[in-house]
């Protein structure tokens, strides 16, 4: 969701990532989101804050503690 609570993309998944110690997921959203972006994701019932982000999330060197 944008700010103003209007569809931009659909979550396909959603996690708990160990080594970054929070929530991901994978979207597809509308293009002009980029990485950066703040939106929102319902959860539940309710709306949670995400930031865009481009894969890889991890680095292929780092290692969950």
């Amino acid at each position: 969701m944008d700010a103003d609570g209007a569809v931009v993309g659909v979550l396909t998944s959603g996690t708990f990532s160990p080594t970054l110690q929070a929530g991901i997921g994978l979207a597809l959203l509308d293009p002009a989101y980029k990485p950066g972006a703040d939106v929102g994701v319902r959860v539940r019932n309710r709306v949670e804050p995400f930031t865009v982000e481009k894969a890889p999330l991890v680095q292929p060197h780092v290692r969950a503690q």
